[in-house]
Protein backbone atom coordinates (compact mmCIF):
# COMPACT_ATOMS: atom_id res chain seq x y z
CA UNK A 1 0.00 0.00 0.00
CA UNK A 2 2.80 2.45 0.64
CA UNK A 3 6.11 2.79 -0.79
CA UNK A 4 8.89 0.44 0.94
CA UNK A 5 11.40 1.36 3.26
CA UNK A 6 14.32 2.97 0.68
CA UNK A 7 17.43 1.62 0.43
CA UNK A 8 20.84 2.83 -0.49
CA UNK A 9 23.98 3.97 1.12
CA UNK A 10 24.04 6.55 4.20
CA UNK A 11 26.34 9.55 3.47
CA UNK A 12 29.22 9.47 5.55
CA UNK A 13 28.16 12.98 6.94
CA UNK A 14 25.06 11.06 8.44
CA UNK A 15 26.80 8.16 9.89
CA UNK A 16 29.05 10.83 11.62
CA UNK A 17 25.93 12.51 12.53
CA UNK A 18 24.01 9.65 14.27
CA UNK A 19 27.46 8.84 15.85
CA UNK A 20 27.45 11.96 17.74
CA UNK A 21 23.51 11.51 18.45
CA UNK A 22 24.65 8.09 19.23
CA UNK A 23 26.61 8.95 21.77
CA UNK A 24 24.86 11.58 23.21
CA UNK A 25 22.14 9.09 24.35
CA UNK A 26 20.01 10.26 21.28
CA UNK A 27 18.11 7.26 19.35
CA UNK A 28 17.60 8.78 15.13
CA UNK A 29 14.16 7.19 13.80
CA UNK A 30 13.17 7.93 9.83
CA UNK A 31 9.81 8.56 9.36
CA UNK A 32 9.08 4.89 9.07
CA UNK A 33 10.97 4.05 12.81
CA UNK A 34 9.00 7.47 14.07
CA UNK A 35 5.64 6.29 12.68
CA UNK A 36 5.87 2.99 14.20
CA UNK A 37 6.83 4.19 17.52
CA UNK A 38 3.66 6.23 17.43
CA UNK A 39 1.71 3.10 15.89
CA UNK A 40 0.82 5.38 13.73
CA UNK A 41 0.50 4.44 9.53
CA UNK A 42 3.55 6.27 7.65
CA UNK A 43 0.87 8.37 6.04
CA UNK A 44 -0.15 10.06 9.37
CA UNK A 45 3.01 10.86 10.17
CA UNK A 46 3.80 12.54 7.02
CA UNK A 47 0.71 14.79 7.21
CA UNK A 48 1.76 15.70 10.38
CA UNK A 49 5.21 16.40 9.08
CA UNK A 50 3.63 18.88 6.25
CA UNK A 51 1.13 20.26 8.99
CA UNK A 52 4.10 21.39 11.12
CA UNK A 53 2.08 19.20 13.78
CA UNK A 54 5.65 17.61 13.98
CA UNK A 55 8.44 19.76 14.91
CA UNK A 56 11.13 19.74 12.17
CA UNK A 57 13.72 16.71 11.63
CA UNK A 58 16.77 17.71 14.10
CA UNK A 59 18.68 14.83 13.06
CA UNK A 60 20.98 13.96 10.27
CA UNK A 61 19.86 12.58 6.90
CA UNK A 62 16.18 14.45 7.81
CA UNK A 63 15.67 11.93 10.58
CA UNK A 64 14.22 12.70 14.08
CA UNK A 65 15.49 12.14 17.38
CA UNK A 66 13.72 10.12 19.61
CA UNK A 67 13.02 12.77 22.54
CA UNK A 68 11.15 14.74 19.44
CA UNK A 69 9.07 11.88 18.60
CA UNK A 70 8.37 11.01 21.68
CA UNK A 71 6.97 14.22 22.52
CA UNK A 72 4.24 14.34 19.42
CA UNK A 73 1.10 13.46 19.99
CA UNK A 74 0.18 9.90 18.44
CA UNK A 75 -3.65 10.00 19.53
CA UNK A 76 -3.76 13.67 17.58
CA UNK A 77 -1.76 12.34 14.54
CA UNK A 78 -4.14 9.24 14.22
CA UNK A 79 -7.05 11.67 14.12
CA UNK A 80 -5.80 14.03 11.87
CA UNK A 81 -5.04 11.66 8.92
CA UNK A 82 -8.32 11.67 6.47
CA UNK A 83 -6.75 9.26 3.36
CA UNK A 84 -8.62 8.85 0.22
CA UNK A 85 -6.59 7.00 -2.26
CA UNK A 86 -6.43 9.17 -6.00
CA UNK A 87 -9.74 7.44 -7.41
CA UNK A 88 -11.63 9.02 -4.85
CA UNK A 89 -9.95 12.04 -4.78
CA UNK A 90 -10.02 12.52 -8.33
CA UNK A 91 -14.48 12.11 -7.93
CA UNK A 92 -14.21 14.63 -5.72
CA UNK A 93 -12.75 17.19 -8.19
CA UNK A 94 -14.24 16.02 -10.82
CA UNK A 95 -17.94 16.59 -8.80
CA UNK A 96 -16.31 20.32 -7.95
CA UNK A 97 -16.13 21.01 -11.75
CA UNK A 98 -20.08 21.22 -11.93
CA UNK A 99 -23.20 18.25 -12.75
CA UNK A 100 -23.07 17.87 -15.50
CA UNK A 101 -19.52 18.68 -16.67
CA UNK A 102 -19.20 22.02 -18.77
CA UNK A 103 -18.42 21.90 -22.18
CA UNK A 104 -15.17 20.94 -23.17
CA UNK A 105 -14.08 19.82 -19.58
CA UNK A 106 -12.73 16.73 -18.95
CA UNK A 107 -12.85 14.31 -15.75
CA UNK A 108 -10.38 14.49 -13.21
CA UNK A 109 -8.23 10.98 -13.11
CA UNK A 110 -6.35 9.51 -10.86
CA UNK A 111 -2.97 10.22 -12.36
CA UNK A 112 -3.82 13.77 -12.58
CA UNK A 113 -3.91 13.81 -8.72
CA UNK A 114 -0.19 12.52 -9.06
CA UNK A 115 0.29 15.68 -11.45
CA UNK A 116 -1.32 18.31 -8.32
CA UNK A 117 0.89 16.32 -6.31
CA UNK A 118 3.91 16.79 -8.10
CA UNK A 119 2.60 20.63 -8.60
CA UNK A 120 2.90 21.08 -5.31
CA UNK A 121 -0.85 21.64 -4.91
CA UNK A 122 -1.37 18.36 -2.45
CA UNK A 123 0.42 16.25 -0.16
CA UNK A 124 1.79 13.00 -1.44
CA UNK A 125 1.18 10.62 1.80
CA UNK A 126 2.13 7.09 0.29
CA UNK A 127 0.93 4.85 -2.69
CA UNK A 128 2.51 4.87 -6.30
CA UNK A 129 3.58 8.47 -7.26
CA UNK A 130 1.52 8.53 -10.32
CA UNK A 131 -2.02 7.36 -8.53
CA UNK A 132 -0.76 8.70 -4.94
CA UNK A 133 -2.76 8.31 -1.44
CA UNK A 134 -3.59 12.48 -0.49
CA UNK A 135 -5.43 14.02 2.25
CA UNK A 136 -9.11 14.47 2.00
CA UNK A 137 -9.71 17.71 4.14
CA UNK A 138 -6.78 19.11 1.60
CA UNK A 139 -8.95 17.95 -1.77
CA UNK A 140 -12.13 19.35 -0.19
CA UNK A 141 -10.24 22.51 0.16
CA UNK A 142 -8.80 22.47 -3.32
CA UNK A 143 -12.11 22.05 -4.61
CA UNK A 144 -13.54 24.65 -3.05
CA UNK A 145 -11.17 26.98 -4.85
CA UNK A 146 -12.93 29.06 -7.71
CA UNK A 147 -9.69 28.82 -9.63
CA UNK A 148 -9.69 25.08 -10.18
CA UNK A 149 -10.43 24.78 -13.57
CA UNK A 150 -7.32 27.01 -14.23
CA UNK A 151 -5.58 24.86 -11.51
CA UNK A 152 -5.95 21.50 -13.64
CA UNK A 153 -5.30 23.14 -17.24
CA UNK A 154 -2.20 24.68 -15.76
CA UNK A 155 -0.70 21.79 -13.60
CA UNK A 156 -2.09 18.46 -15.46
CA UNK A 157 -1.40 16.06 -18.28
CA UNK A 158 -3.93 14.28 -20.18
CA UNK A 159 -4.51 11.29 -22.28
CA UNK A 160 -5.59 11.39 -25.61
CA UNK A 161 -9.55 11.34 -24.77
CA UNK A 162 -9.63 13.58 -22.15
CA UNK A 163 -7.42 15.89 -24.72
CA UNK A 164 -9.79 15.28 -27.04
CA UNK A 165 -13.14 16.36 -24.73
CA UNK A 166 -10.96 19.29 -23.91
CA UNK A 167 -10.60 21.00 -27.14
CA UNK A 168 -14.15 19.72 -28.13
CA UNK A 169 -13.07 17.41 -31.10
CA UNK A 170 -13.01 14.22 -31.84
CA UNK A 171 -10.00 11.34 -31.15
CA UNK A 172 -9.11 11.16 -35.07
CA UNK A 173 -9.11 15.03 -35.12
CA UNK A 174 -6.69 15.34 -32.11
CA UNK A 175 -4.76 12.41 -33.86
CA UNK A 176 -4.33 15.54 -36.98
CA UNK A 177 -3.26 17.91 -35.02
CA UNK A 178 -1.01 16.12 -33.55
CA UNK A 179 0.71 14.84 -36.98
CA UNK A 180 0.68 18.63 -38.14
CA UNK A 181 2.60 19.82 -34.97
CA UNK A 182 0.32 22.01 -33.79
CA UNK A 183 -0.26 20.17 -30.30
CA UNK A 184 2.50 18.05 -29.01
CA UNK A 185 3.16 15.34 -26.58
CA UNK A 186 4.61 16.21 -23.34
CA UNK A 187 5.62 12.90 -22.48
CA UNK A 188 4.64 9.01 -23.26
CA UNK A 189 3.27 7.02 -20.88
CA UNK A 190 3.21 2.98 -20.53
CA UNK A 191 -0.14 1.77 -19.82
CA UNK A 192 -0.88 -1.79 -19.81
CA UNK A 193 -4.21 -2.43 -21.28
CA UNK A 194 -4.17 -6.48 -20.33
CA UNK A 195 -3.70 -8.77 -23.01
CA UNK A 196 -7.03 -8.63 -24.17
CA UNK A 197 -6.58 -4.91 -25.18
CA UNK A 198 -3.02 -5.19 -26.91
CA UNK A 199 -0.67 -5.71 -23.52
CA UNK A 200 1.83 -2.39 -22.45
CA UNK A 201 1.24 0.53 -25.16
CA UNK A 202 3.13 3.86 -24.89
CA UNK A 203 0.29 6.56 -24.76
CA UNK A 204 1.04 10.18 -25.05
CA UNK A 205 0.42 12.65 -22.31
CA UNK A 206 -0.58 16.25 -23.51
CA UNK A 207 -0.44 19.46 -21.29
CA UNK A 208 -3.82 20.43 -20.38
CA UNK A 209 -3.02 24.31 -20.65
CA UNK A 210 -1.40 23.51 -24.26
CA UNK A 211 -4.63 22.17 -25.44
CA UNK A 212 -7.01 24.77 -23.79
CA UNK A 213 -4.94 27.49 -25.41
CA UNK A 214 -4.53 25.47 -28.98
CA UNK A 215 -7.76 27.40 -30.23
CA UNK A 216 -6.07 30.71 -29.64
CA UNK A 217 -2.87 29.57 -30.93
CA UNK A 218 -4.01 28.67 -33.89
CA UNK A 219 -6.75 30.76 -35.29
CA UNK A 220 -6.50 29.56 -39.03
CA UNK A 221 -8.36 26.55 -37.94
CA UNK A 222 -11.87 26.41 -38.55
CA UNK A 223 -12.78 25.50 -34.89
CA UNK A 224 -16.67 25.77 -34.83
CA UNK A 225 -16.78 23.77 -38.11
CA UNK A 226 -14.51 20.81 -36.21
CA UNK A 227 -15.63 20.55 -33.39
CA UNK A 228 -19.61 19.58 -35.10
CA UNK A 229 -18.32 17.29 -37.20
CA UNK A 230 -20.28 13.83 -36.47
CA UNK A 231 -18.97 10.30 -36.53
CA UNK A 232 -17.59 9.49 -39.54
CA UNK A 233 -17.24 12.97 -41.32
CA UNK A 234 -14.07 13.74 -43.23
CA UNK A 235 -11.64 15.96 -41.16
CA UNK A 236 -10.66 19.27 -43.25
CA UNK A 237 -7.46 18.54 -41.36
CA UNK A 238 -6.48 15.80 -43.16
CA UNK A 239 -5.82 18.43 -46.52
CA UNK A 240 -3.15 19.92 -44.30
CA UNK A 241 0.33 19.63 -44.54
CA UNK A 242 2.21 19.06 -41.33
CA UNK A 243 4.77 21.89 -40.05
CA UNK A 244 8.67 20.90 -41.15
CA UNK A 245 10.93 19.48 -38.76
CA UNK A 246 12.77 22.15 -37.24
CA UNK A 247 10.86 24.86 -39.09
CA UNK A 248 10.38 28.08 -36.99
CA UNK A 249 6.37 28.31 -35.85
CA UNK A 250 6.11 31.95 -36.12
CA UNK A 251 3.09 34.54 -36.60
CA UNK A 252 3.12 38.01 -37.94
CA UNK A 253 1.24 40.61 -36.50
CA UNK A 254 -2.29 40.85 -37.94
CA UNK A 255 -1.99 36.73 -36.77
CA UNK A 256 -1.16 37.49 -32.79
CA UNK A 257 -4.20 40.47 -33.43
CA UNK A 258 -7.08 37.56 -34.54
CA UNK A 259 -5.15 35.30 -31.75
CA UNK A 260 -5.97 37.75 -28.99
CA UNK A 261 -9.47 38.99 -30.93
CA UNK A 262 -8.23 42.72 -31.83
CA UNK A 263 -7.29 44.94 -34.46
CA UNK A 264 -3.46 45.27 -34.79
CA UNK A 265 -3.04 48.42 -34.15
CA UNK A 266 -4.05 47.32 -30.08
CA UNK A 267 -1.01 44.58 -30.61
CA UNK A 268 1.24 47.76 -31.90
CA UNK A 269 0.09 49.32 -29.01
CA UNK A 270 1.50 46.91 -26.32
CA UNK A 271 4.30 46.27 -28.22
CA UNK A 272 5.00 49.68 -27.41
CA UNK A 273 3.65 49.96 -24.02
CA UNK A 274 4.68 46.43 -22.42
CA UNK A 275 9.18 46.40 -22.70
CA UNK A 276 8.49 42.42 -21.90
CA UNK A 277 6.53 41.87 -24.98
CA UNK A 278 7.92 39.09 -27.57
CA UNK A 279 11.32 39.98 -29.50
CA UNK A 280 11.05 39.81 -33.22
CA UNK A 281 12.36 36.01 -34.31
CA UNK A 282 16.12 36.36 -35.26
CA UNK A 283 16.46 37.12 -38.54
CA UNK A 284 13.01 38.64 -38.60
CA UNK A 285 12.98 42.15 -40.82
CA UNK A 286 12.21 45.08 -39.26
CA UNK A 287 9.60 46.44 -41.46
CA UNK A 288 7.23 43.03 -41.47
CA UNK A 289 8.41 41.42 -38.02
CA UNK A 290 7.21 38.20 -36.96
CA UNK A 291 7.07 36.45 -33.53
CA UNK A 292 7.45 33.35 -32.18
CA UNK A 293 4.30 31.75 -31.59
CA UNK A 294 4.59 29.99 -28.36
CA UNK A 295 5.79 33.35 -27.03
CA UNK A 296 3.10 35.14 -27.84
CA UNK A 297 0.27 33.16 -26.75
CA UNK A 298 2.63 32.31 -23.26
CA UNK A 299 2.55 36.35 -23.28
CA UNK A 300 -1.11 36.82 -24.10
CA UNK A 301 -2.06 34.45 -21.35
CA UNK A 302 -0.08 35.93 -18.52
CA UNK A 303 -1.07 39.51 -19.13
CA UNK A 304 -5.37 38.08 -19.36
CA UNK A 305 -5.11 39.29 -23.07
CA UNK A 306 -7.11 35.89 -23.71
CA UNK A 307 -7.91 32.86 -21.63
CA UNK A 308 -8.58 29.27 -22.71
CA UNK A 309 -11.98 29.48 -23.27
CA UNK A 310 -12.06 32.69 -25.30
CA UNK A 311 -14.09 32.38 -28.56
CA UNK A 312 -11.72 32.45 -31.62
CA UNK A 313 -12.38 35.69 -34.36
CA UNK A 314 -13.17 34.16 -37.53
Amino acid sequence: MFPARPEGRVPLMCVWGAFQMARLGLELCDEFEAAGRLRVMVAAWRWAVATGAVAPADGPGGRWSSAVVDAVDGEGVRAALVLRDAFAAAERLTRALGDPLPARRPVVTARMIGDLVAAGLLVRLGGEAGTPFVHGDQVAALARRRDLPALLDRHTLLGPEQAAVRLGVRRCDLAHLTRLGMLRPARWARVDFGRARGGEVDVPLYRAWDAALLPVLRPEVDWPVLRALGPGARSPLGRLSPVPAGADDVVPLPVVAVMAGVGRATVTAWRRRHPDFPVPAVGSPSAVPVFDRGAVGRWLLTHGKVAPDTPVCS
